[in-house]
């Protein structure tokens, strides 16, 4: 019997190379982000206020729009900058899909899963600004 090893994502930070295992269902998504994850997070008002807390990570959406962006004064892409609407995104995760598949790092058969649920959570991260 075999036991199938899950790959880790490589992910290179400075001189440092972290390792992590990422479930199947995110891996197309990670170059297609939606928003920057962070390892850590900083702590409310109240509680400590300024330090660390680091075993909570954050999320930090992109904005939907240029106008959006430029508004908050965000220096990262919009989800339109990077993918102009859900049709753009939804053929990159779709490439990426494809290449994990290629890769073996996928099964075929979550693949129309995969790229379902990508659509669906750019979709929501929208609010449907972007069909």
């Amino acid at each position: 019997m075999r036991v199938a090893k899950m790959p880790y994502l490589q992910v290179v930070k400075g001189k440092y190379r972290v390792r992590m295992v990422v479930p199947p269902e995110l891996r197309p998504t990670i170059g297609q982000a939606l928003g920057t994850y962070t390892g850590w997070n900083v702590r409310a008002a109240g509680f400590s206020q300024g330090d660390a807390c680091d075993l909570t990570g954050s999320y930090i959406p992109f904005a939907v729009t240029k106008a959006e962006r430029l508004a908050n004064g965000d220096p990262r892409l919009s989800l339109q900058e990077r993918y102009r609407n859900t049709a753009g995104y939804t053929a990159a995760v779709t490439a990426a899909v494809n290449r994990l598949v290629s890769e073996r790092l996928m099964l075929a058969s979550d693949a129309p899963g995969a790229i379902s649920n990508a659509t669906a959570w750019f979709t929501q991260a929208s609010g449907g600004m972007l069909q």
